[in-house]
């Protein structure tokens, strides 16, 4: 194709005269053949070139975040990173989400096993403001909480009444990646009622599972009418059921 000649387009009502359109500038094939290789303007070398655009993907939780944390805070002084040259510079981060959770971001959780009284059982590390190593920073439990109840939190807020620890888990938003182990979901809710962000009932058995829900969500059930009639009928039927009797025996 020549790129000097204009486009002849078919009218959109198909009856009419052609219509011109001027061909816009752009790289041609027998351009991109003659252009000049230029050296990569790496600012991680071989991994990040600046002028592009770089796409960063693996499997969830595989530490891509981390990394860029890290990449992120050894930028400030510059040097080797992983084995390779990273420049100093200045990096405007453009994201979704909210500077608690990149706090968060630079924290890494660790449990230990040892034979040794001295090891932490129990410890969060934390990359420290220049960048160049990390410390020790509060404890793993409070710091895995936190990271996980704004999780929770929105399963439980948009629940239409009490949910089981199954139907929390069926519940969980695909986006978040599969939903906890039951122990770990256990251990969150556990650490969310003993800090009065949630309320329950139920005997804890097959009959009258334990039932979770936020304390702000009850008025707003408590105002229709039919979720009253539910849940009357829900209650009656485990309370029977814990007393081994059925309706109409």
């Amino acid at each position: 194709m020549d790129p000097s000649r204009d486009l002849q387009l078919p009218p959109a009502n198909g009856s009419g005269s052609r219509q011109q359109v001027a061909c816009p500038d752009g790289f041609w094939s027998a351009d991109l053949h003659t252009a000049t290789p230029r050296e990569v303007p790496w600012l991680w070398h071989g991994y990040l070139a600046a002028g592009s655009i770089t796409l960063w993907t693996s499997r969830w939780k595989a530490g891509k975040t981390t990394l860029l944390s890290v990449l992120l805070a050894r930028r400030v002084t510059g040097g080797p990173l992983a084995g390779r040259t990273l420049t100093q510079g200045r990096t405007a981060l453009v994201s979704e989400e909210s500077r608690e959770q990149w706090a968060l971001r630079r924290q890494r959780a660790l449990a230990a096993f040892s034979r040794f009284d001295d090891t932490p059982r129990d410890l969060v590390i934390e990359l420290n403001a220049q960048g160049t190593d990390y410390e020790a920073r509060g404890e793993a439990a409070q710091d895995e909480f936190l990271e996980s109840w704004s999780r929770l939190h929105t399963v439980l807020a948009l629940a239409r009444g009490k949910l089981t620890r199954r139907e929390i888990a069926a519940s969980w938003p695909d986006a978040d990646g599969p939903a906890p182990a039951e122990a770990s979901l256990r251990r969150w809710l556990k650490a969310a009622l003993s800090r009065g962000l949630l309320r329950s009932e139920g005997a804890g058995t097959r009959d009258s599972p334990l039932r979770y829900w936020l304390p702000e969500a009850e008025e707003r059930w408590n105002a229709d009418p039919m979720y009253r009639l539910l849940e009357a009928d829900r209650l009656l039927h485990e309370q029977l059921a814990q007393l081994d009797v059925r309706p109409g025996a």
